[in-house]
């Protein structure tokens, strides 16, 4: 009888820990939780996850194309998607403008992976690997640059040029990687 209480008082001990463990990763959790709403949110637009700036007066998002709108600094990554986005990026921005690309992996059918088409200056900064095919286009370059007023920096993420991203830009038929297409020249 003695070995049954035993056994029982132990199966208690063992119970009260599991719950008291699960109470910790809960609580871990929710102060995890807060800790990133309370550093900025970001705004989902597709598979991109977009931070800085508001959606409508920063940035937009419709028929598939992330534009800029506003200077500022912006980083974009993938919202959570394994494969290529058949989406656009497009850098319209009314003032200066640095965007971080956190491994984008972009394959668009219907125009350039990310346009800058602007009279303002364009940092894009680097981090991880980003890939921007135009491959499946005439006449779009991976990273197209159709004005010839702006000045356009392409850096790693912390600015020093070191190796902190890769860039692969591959342009459609008559496209550079980086640079213009067939009739539009940067």
């Amino acid at each position: 009888m003695q070995a049954g209480k035993k056994q029982e008082k132990g199966d208690d001990i063992i119970k009260k820990k599991i719950l008291i463990l699960l109470f910790a990763l809960a609580l871990f959790t929710g102060v995890m939780l807060a800790s990133v709403h309370a550093t900025g949110s970001g705004t989902v637009c597709s598979n991109f996850y977009v931070t800085g700036g508001e959606l409508g007066t920063g940035f937009n998002y419709e028929n598939n194309v992330l534009t800029f709108i506003s200077g500022g600094e912006y980083t974009v990554t993938m919202n959570g998607v394994d494969s290529t986005a058949d989406d656009r990026i497009v850098v319209s921005a009314s003032g200066d403008i640095t965007l971080t690309l956190v491994d984008i992996d972009v394959t668009s059918r219907s125009g350039s992976p990310l346009e800058v088409n602007t009279s303002q200056s364009v940092t894009i900064k680097l981090s991880g690997t980003n890939t921007l095919d135009a491959s499946n286009t005439d006449d779009y370059a991976g990273l197209q640059k159709t004005s010839t007023a702006n000045t356009l920096v392409i850096t790693s993420a912390n600015g020093d040029n070191s190796i902190d991203g890769i860039l692969y830009a591959t342009g459609g038929y008559y496209g550079a990687g980086i640079g213009g297409g067939d009739g539009c020249y940067g």
